[in-house]
């Protein structure tokens, strides 16, 4: 399974499409707002972290090799909204 698609939602949150039709929310407010990195803790700012894009591999991706999330966590759950 592959991410094909991300749409930000608000805030944090973002829809995650997978390649087998399946599809999730996500939040990453908590992951951001807990990291000491400051190229992830300046994706704090909503602006910023809307610009979410996903590279050829299908790994969302922020800014031009600043941030990224493994697929293999969002598949796993790990961004899950409880």
């Amino acid at each position: 399974m592959k991410i094909d698609t991300i749409k930000h939602l608000k805030n944090h949150r973002l829809k995650v499409g997978f390649s087998n039709g399946t599809s999730k929310d996500i939040d990453l407010g908590n992951f951001i707002k807990s990291s000491s990195h400051p190229l992830i803790k300046k994706y704090a700012d909503v602006e910023l972290f809307k610009k979410v894009y996903l590279d050829e591999t299908g790994t969302p991706c922020w800014g031009k090799n600043e941030f990224d999330i493994s697929p293999q966590s969002i598949i796993n759950g790990d961004f899950d909204i409880n």
